[in-house]
């Protein structure tokens, strides 16, 4: 039996006078309005969205859009203490992706929180947006990170220094020794 692949619809997202539909990669819409979009987001589909409704795919996923979508309504923000450190750097990247202000520092707060438990995604999150500060206090985490791992997380600028720092670390450890 073949399973049908009719996107479904976000039970907290679907609008009845909504002007703007969005598609997640995994085929969830979002029935949302666009005064809302275009009011907490910089650079989310806007006012350039089609208005014949026409759907606008978007390249995250539907759990990652239902997160940041409740930046941009007027109601309590999610709890990111509950959301896995995987899908918090997804949201964290879509947050920056879009200009969602209001998501941006609250993100940022939760990636520094999880530099233990993922110090290279937290370095290059904070290497691609600008917080030179928060990449810092994530380097020394990843002292000890395989560079396979190092290369997935940072681009090629950020992992020529990578490499160079953490050399220069061993040889300083290897002089206490």
């Amino acid at each position: 039996m073949e399973e049908s692949s009719t996107p479904r619809c976000s039970e907290r997202f679907n609008a009845p006078d909504a002007d703007v539909t969005i598609s997640s990669k995994d085929d969830v819409l979002f029935k949302v309005h666009r005064k809302n979009l275009e009011f907490h987001s910089d650079s989310f589909p806007g006012s350039d969205v089609p208005v014949d409704n026409e759907i606008v795919a978007l390249t995250e996923t539907a759990s990652t859009l239902e997160l940041l979508f409740q930046f941009m309504y007027r109601q309590r923000l999610p709890d990111l203490s509950k959301v896995g450190t995987k899908e918090l750097a997804t949201v964290a990247e879509a947050a920056e992706k879009y200009c969602v202000y209001s998501a941006m520092e609250i993100c940022k707060v939760y990636m520094q929180a999880a530099i233990p438990k993922m110090p290279l995604a937290v370095m290059g999150y904070a290497m691609r947006h600008g917080y030179k500060s928060l990449c810092d206090e994530a380097a020394p985490y990843t002292l000890s990170a395989k560079a396979a791992d190092a290369w997935e997380h940072l681009d090629a600028g950020t992992f020529a220094n990578w490499v160079s720092e953490s050399d220069q670390t061993a040889l300083i450890v290897r002089a206490d020794l």
